[in-house]
């Protein structure tokens, strides 16, 4: 009955660390800001940049992304075509 409950022990905790290790990378930040920035740098043409919106909004870029056009934040397009780039190169 010991050897049992060890056993069931070992299992739930080999499961949790399973589960937990193959869901991680999609909650890490960069995950989501690779994979944003691949899609613009792959499926987008840039169609204008730097747009001023006015004085209490950020700039943002305008993308054609099959025939949809998408404003992006600068800040935000910038750091996924960085993350990207970056993990691009070191893979």
């Amino acid at each position: 009955m010991l050897m049992w409950r060890l056993s069931l022990g070992v299992l739930f905790v080999f499961g949790v660390i399973c589960a937990f290790g193959t869901t991680f990378p999609f909650f890490d930040p960069g995950y989501s800001e690779m994979v944003k920035g691949k899609y613009w740098e792959t499926e987008c043409t840039l169609l204008e940049e730097n747009v001023d919106n006015g004085f209490f909004s950020n700039d943002t870029n305008r993308l054609n992304c099959g025939g949809v056009i998408m404003n992006v934040e600068t800040t935000d397009y910038n750091k996924a075509i960085n993350v990207y780039v970056v993990f691009t190169t070191v893979s």
